[in-house]
């Protein structure tokens, strides 16, 4: 169900779609009972989620930005595998250490 506020509205919508000729049955209208609040609940929700958006989207180009920006002066190379294992086995050796602490609690 789709409520217009303007007769004329409906005209322009019911002739785009090809409906030129109609009857009207205005017997139970009631133009009090057809007033609508005018705020839209959604507008919020919208508003915020492109704000959100736009808060990403600048977020995203400032970590691309400073990524193209670290290859041209090579301060993002590329990591060895060795590298990798080195890190890795000593974040491993700090967590372990972690779990150990809380156990003795």
């Amino acid at each position: 169900m789709r409520i217009f506020r303007k007769f004329e509205t409906l005209v322009g919508y019911l002739k785009d779609i090809g409906i030129v000729k109609y009857q009207v049955d205005a017997s139970q209208y009631d133009p009090v009972a057809l007033q609508i609040e005018r705020t839209r609940s959604d507008a919020s929700k919208r508003l915020k989620d492109a704000h959100e958006a736009v808060a990403y989207r600048d977020w995203l180009e400032s970590k691309v930005s400073a990524s193209k920006a670290g290859l041209e002066d090579e301060s993002n190379k590329a990591v060895t595998f060795e590298e990798w294992a080195r890190v890795r086995d000593e974040k491993l050796k700090q967590r372990a250490e972690a779990r150990g602490v809380k156990r003795g609690q």
